[in-house]
């Protein structure tokens, strides 16, 4: 099992090795979904699960208009954002758009997650394919979870560990309710659901909800998008919500911080940051995949990690913050396991 107290930042850049579409190309199908086109009272152009959604939940015309308004906006000057986060959070005073965008994001993600490397066989909701995730990182942190747990020690899985989640999938805790089934002898689906809800995972920006109310890879029916869209949470709501309180808690109490293909965008790295002291006697060491970036930056980032604790002073120093440019999380995770087991 991982050592106590490993808290794991995970990024789109980990979800994108299910095939599940990061920054740019998450905005650019939101873009395209948001153009909606009528002739004649009838939809020629968009996507029918949005539409319905908004008549479900709308009975009024002026109240969907309102709402595909917000979309023909999105549309219109989403490009220059740098995540739909931030789109959402620019026009934090439009409820509209946050209505709209939320929308979008709960469609966008479902559909994602339907079409992802992690979703059942076609036509079956038992068959787990396996073979196909063979080579994610998942299957390696979930190696290193179980590492030394006995068949009767199951319950325990995850309890010493937090993972903060910036992603809206619900990857991680699909793949390790089948692995817990798959790896412990006499789990059932329900067991492993309760054992992976008992996992610290918080997700800053929220999620699709509970897999045992939305299962993974559901068909996307109206009634359920919107109540998926309510699960998703803007930058501004998240600063204010109790999800920044557990998370400065889990940063304040890590012995290791352990960052998968995460950006570091300066939005996220303010979500992270504690604003209360760390107890300068506990070390702190960091593993962080920065794939995608050149080592020019290494001072810099690794300046943005120690300035997570910037209250607290030097909560840990350079020598002790690892950073692989050239490893995706599969890789890194494999490359570091033995310093992050206990």
């Amino acid at each position: 099992m991982f050592a106590d107290n490993t808290v794991f930042i995970v990024g789109a850049g980990a979800s994108a090795e299910f095939n599940l579409p990061v920054g740019s190309g998450l905005m650019e199908q939101i873009k395209r979904n948001s153009r909606f086109h009528f002739d004649f009272g009838q939809l020629r152009e968009g996507v029918h699960e949005i539409l319905n959604a908004l008549h479900e939940s709308y009975r009024s015309n002026g109240e969907i208009n309102d709402r595909l308004a917000a979309m023909v906006e999105i549309n219109r000057s989403i490009d220059l954002a740098g995540s739909i986060d931030e789109f959402i959070n620019r026009h934090h005073n439009d409820l509209m758009i946050a209505e709209a965008g939320k929308l979008q994001i709960a469609y966008a993600i479902a559909k994602a997650e339907r079409e992802s490397l992690l979703a059942y066989t076609k036509n079956s909701n038992v068959l787990f394919p396996w073979e196909k995730v063979d080579g994610t990182w998942i299957k390696t942190f979930a190696q290193l979870l179980f590492e030394g747990v006995r068949n009767e020690e199951v319950e325990q899985v995850g309890n010493n560990i937090t993972i903060i989640c910036f992603n809206y999938d619900r990857c991680i805790e699909h793949y390790l309710t089948e692995a817990i089934i798959k790896t412990f002898r006499g789990v059932d689906r329900e067991g492993a659901l309760k054992i992976v809800s008992r996992i610290n995972i918080i997700h800053p920006y929220g999620s699709l909800g509970p897999l045992g109310r939305h299962p993974f890879g559901e068909q996307i029916a109206p009634h359920n998008l919107v109540k998926m869209s309510n699960n998703i949470v803007t930058w501004s709501e998240s600063v204010e919500s109790a999800r920044k309180a557990a998370i400065e808690k889990a940063m304040l109490s890590a012995s290791t911080l352990v960052f998968l293909g995460f950006a570091f965008a300066s939005q996220n790295m303010n979500l992270l940051t504690a604003v209360q002291a760390r107890d300068s006697r506990t070390s702190l060491e960091v593993f962080a995949t920065g794939y995608g970036y050149d080592d020019v930056i290494d001072d810099r980032l690794k300046n943005k990690i120690m300035n997570l604790y910037s209250v607290s002073g030097t909560a840990t120093s350079e020598e002790y913050i690892h950073v692989q440019y050239n490893m995706k999380c599969a890789k890194f995770l494999q490359a570091h396991s033995m310093a992050l087991v206990a």
